[in-house]
């Protein structure tokens, strides 16, 4: 463990001091990991290499203040900044893309902010369904489906119809106090 602690300290001072020796040092160690992290994730490998990058201009931003202390392992530290970086390139990737369809309609003004709006409503929506526990996330889904009651006794393993119509129940009131709590609701409803 003091081991470990050592070497973080040394990671981080090295950091800080722009020494090209750690910071190859970490390459070496560590670049394997975010590498696949990446290309696992729909990345190549020049996507990897500028994560590493901009993973370690982070982290050398963040060495700067005079009070920050690792509280994990540098590893760990780097891979969750790495991680984030990615996600995020990924965000804006989808997000610049544009795909075209050859039957374009053209479709009135009004009837794109409604479905920009549908949509918004729809990603909403979907985020606070995420946020219910596994198992009410399947039986609604089930539900959504269309499965009959008896089927997903069998598929969920319940008691009972009567168990798994009541807990349909409690998931849907879980799942609107969620909605209802969110300070964008109200936006979404008028």
């Amino acid at each position: 463990m003091l081991q470990k602690k050592r070497t973080n300290d040394r990671y981080i001072q090295g950091i800080r001091s722009n020494d090209t020796t750690i910071l190859e040092e970490i390459y070496q160690k560590y670049s394997q990991a975010i590498i696949k992290l990446v290309t696992d994730n729909n990345g190549t490998i020049d996507d990897a290499r500028d994560v590493i990058q901009e993973s370690l201009i982070v982290i050398f931003k963040k060495t700067k203040d005079e009070d920050f202390q690792l509280t994990s392992s540098f590893l760990t530290y780097f891979y969750a900044i790495a991680r984030n970086i990615w996600f995020k390139m990924l965000r804006k990737k989808r997000m610049s893309e544009v795909s075209i369809n050859e039957n374009l309609v053209l479709i009135e003004k009004s009837n794109v902010e409604a479905a920009i709006f549908k949509r918004e409503k729809h990603n909403f929506y979907l985020s606070k369904f995420k946020k219910l526990g596994g198992q009410c996330q399947q039986l609604l889904e089930y539900y959504t489906q269309g499965k009959k009651v008896k089927e997903i006794v069998q598929l969920m393993g319940f008691s009972s119809e009567g168990y798994v119509r009541k807990r349909k129940f409690k998931c849907k009131e879980q799942l609107i106090k969620i909605i209802k709590q969110d300070q964008n609701y109200q936006e979404l409803i008028m």
